[in-house]
């Protein structure tokens, strides 16, 4: 059973050559047999949409479909003829790898060396992550500036997509192209494009780009200030509400009791006092290590683990890395061997010592981060019942897939229709 669905916008890059308004038929019988999250092109025609969309390298790739009727209604197709650079732009701006694989075999056989190196090196040579990283952002800034139909941006379009299959295809690209492209559109991106994957410590050091050329405004310029707006008001509320939650907050009776229990047993053998000293101290440190590491500073973080210099502001995965070392070690280098404290004992009051510290500052990241698992068993402990510690595979195992997710509901849409 096929079910017409409407006019659709597909494209794979945006390059206004490259979208194309089309019909799309949501087909039940294929997701039923697990064709699900796929798009079926036909293959009729001097030319496949595949083709249009990618330039003909298409195995594996990921489409974009729009289907905002606001979007859709008034977009008119481009001319075939359009959807790749004319005749010469691949001999104007690139050229062919000399090295080819007789030349290889023979170097390998002379050498009596493993010819696998050699291909390897062969097939990885044309691979410029920062030369396509960089047409990625000529091609953005152009759009910016001169917006997508213009024939420039259309060009840095073109030039970014041939750079995605270079080790494909065999070519790079002139050096003189580009150094040209590189001196016309190495500029600061607009504050809507970066993000923090793309951070690359040269924010501020790059030209300024130029100013819009076109009337209409930046969808993307929209969208930012409004987002901007609504962090800046959600952010508000939940300051406001952690405040709130902060001023009437008694701390949990059942994380503090490992470390009271501890304190009881020590005040009735004050000889051993030193070795709940050495449980705190070794919490305290890592408390500093942990507020440095979330800085970049400190021996925990990638500024020196990788010896990279200093950025004002980490990305989220830097972060993450940073607090992931603290926590690693703070769990290596936990006290053992204690006298009056057993090893599982050490850990549940370093938890519990770790919250308490949290709790008078009102601020939970560091103990939830380095003891989260024992924290979380103390209070299933302390509740009476017993509780189950799982591994991954079981818990995963607990969860529908997000694919079966999508069958199911859409099964259960069809049924409301139905009804």
């Amino acid at each position: 059973m096929c079910t017409l669905s409407q006019e659709i916008l597909a494209f794979k890059y945006l390059i206004r050559e490259k979208i194309n308004k089309v019909v799309a038929v949501n087909n039940h019988d294929l997701w039923s047999r697990g064709y699900y999250d796929v798009i079926v092109f036909s293959t009729k025609g001097d030319r496949s949409l595949a083709s249009l969309l990618s330039g003909g390298d298409y195995d594996g790739d990921t489409v974009v479909m729009i289907w905002d009727e606001a979007i859709t209604t008034p977009f008119q197709n481009s001319h075939k003829e359009f959807a790749d650079p004319d005749a010469d732009f691949e001999r104007n701006n690139f050229h062919k790898s000399k090295v080819f694989l007789r030349d290889i075999k023979a170097q390998a056989e002379l050498s009596k060396k493993d010819i696998v190196a050699q291909l390897t090196e062969a097939m990885l040579q044309n691979i410029a992550p920062n030369q396509l990283g960089v047409y990625n952002m000529f091609y953005r800034n152009a759009a910016y500036v001169h917006g997508l139909d213009h024939p420039i941006t259309s060009r840095l379009g073109h030039m970014f997509t041939q750079c995605l299959d270079a080790v494909k295809s065999g070519l790079v690209v002139r050096e003189e192209v580009f150094r040209a492209d590189k001196r016309a559109w190495d500029r600061e991106p607009p504050k809507c494009f970066p993000s923090k994957t793309e951070e690359n410590g040269s924010n501020g050091r790059r030209l300024p780009l130029a100013s819009r050329r076109v009337d209409h405004i930046f969808i993307l310029d929209v969208l930012h200030e409004v987002a901007d707006y609504e962090t800046k008001k959600y952010k508000k509320s939940l300051i406001e509400m952690r405040d709130r939650c902060n001023s009437s907050y008694e701390p949990d009776e059942d994380l503090i009791q490992p470390l009271q229990d501890a304190e009881r047993r020590i005040h009735r053998h004050p000889q051993l006092h030193d070795e709940l000293e050495v449980i705190k101290s070794h919490v305290k440190s890592f408390r500093e290590f942990f507020i440095k590491a979330r800085n970049n500073m400190g021996p925990y973080s990638t500024q020196l683990r990788y010896e990279q210099r200093w950025k004002n502001k980490l990305g989220i995965g830097e972060e993450q890395e940073n607090i992931r070392a603290v926590t690693e070690s703070y769990s290596r280098q936990m006290p053992t061997g204690l006298a009056m404290f057993s090893d599982c004992e050490v850990r549940r009051i370093a938890a519990s010592y770790a919250y308490k510290e949290d709790s008078l500052r009102g601020i939970f990241g560091f103990c939830f981060a380095v003891a989260w698992a024992e924290l979380c068993a103390i209070k299933a402990r302390a509740s009476g019942e017993g509780f189950v510690t799982l591994t991954p595979g079981f818990v995963e195992s607990m969860v529908i897939h997000r694919k079966m997710n999508k069958i199911f509901r859409e099964m259960e849409s069809d049924v409301d229709e139905k009804m």
